[in-house]
């Protein structure tokens, strides 16, 4: 039964892209707008969740603004579902009329040093955008891709990253493939900023505490890699793509719990500022304080 639901899944996906991609960019925009809207409506669960989210995060604000950006927030993932589709049309062309990058020389100068760069990108925005410009660029970059459910619709995504020359590393056996892909100065992609279970480092998030993943801290540590956070914004028609200078981290071995601690901090409270800036554009639907520390 679940075969077939896959299947059917896969159906829609290739069957709907064809269509959609023929659609001008700004009238596509405009669906996602309005799908985005109709999903905050229709799906209740999540649009507690996010509310709840929101007026936790911000709780010296107005229950009315808490409303308004939850549902700016459905609106803004709407239109990254349509946004999706563009990647099958992907290119350079595309990046110079709509994407502007601030902090390039940032990489270069990280990329410099020989030790790869730890990249951490939040679910703000549109990340699959920022991977895919970085990529296209010319710069090597490496993912840490979570395995879909659904084979068929994993391998539609794995296959469009690699077309962007874009290597693929699941999550689920990550550790010699990111050391290795680190160790050949490449770009190592972590969206890191979701629920990290049990496994997780406990840290203030947004005033609460939240477990938060070990991972960008411990392979920067590992390797003496540079950290960057890479931020792509969506700022009226044009997209942003903004990147850190390297971050302040500890790379004292020694102590290696409490600079794994710190660092984890440190990147943290750097996607805090631009979660403070762009709410509207932050993935707020994602049960992020689901784990308690005991």
């Amino acid at each position: 039964m679940k075969r077939i639901k896959h299947i059917i899944e896969f159906i829609l996906v290739i069957s709907m892209v064809p269509f959609l991609i023929i659609i001008p960019y700004n009238i596509r925009i405009k669906i996602g707008e309005y799908l985005g809207l109709v999903l905050y409506f229709v799906y209740k669960r999540r649009r507690d969740i996010a509310i709840e989210n929101i007026s936790n995060s911000f709780r010296e604000m107005s229950r009315e603004w808490h409303i308004n950006i939850c549902k700016k927030s459905f609106i803004h993932f709407g239109i990254i579902a349509m946004e999706f589709v563009q990647l099958f049309r992907f290119n350079n062309k595309f990046i110079k009329k709509n994407i502007i990058i601030e902090g390039e020389e940032n990489l270069k100068e990280a990329l410099w040093k020989g030790r790869g760069i730890v990249g951490i990108c939040p679910h703000l925005g549109n990340w699959e955008f920022v991977a895919a410009c970085i990529a296209l660029k010319g710069y090597p970059v490496s993912v840490i891709m979570k395995r879909q459910s659904n084979p068929f619709i994993n391998k539609i995504i794995e296959e469009l990253r690699s077309s962007f020359n874009m290597e693929c590393i699941y999550k689920s056996n990550a550790g010699f493939p990111v050391i290795r892909a680190l160790k050949k100065n490449r770009i190592v992609a972590f969206v890191a900023d979701q629920d990290a279970g049990k496994n997780g480092l406990f840290l203030k998030f947004l005033g609460r505490s939240a477990s938060t993943a070990q991972g960008p801290a411990r392979y920067a540590i590992s390797n003496n890699s540079p950290a960057l956070i890479f931020t792509g914004i969506k700022e009226g028609n044009t997209f942003k793509i903004f990147i850190s200078q390297s971050l302040n981290f500890d790379y004292n071995k020694n102590n290696l719990k409490s600079a794994v601690t710190n660092n984890t901090s440190v990147w943290t409270k750097k996607i805090e500022e631009y979660i403070k800036k762009y709410p509207e554009q932050y993935f707020w639907m994602h049960r992020r304080w689901k784990s308690k520390e005991k």
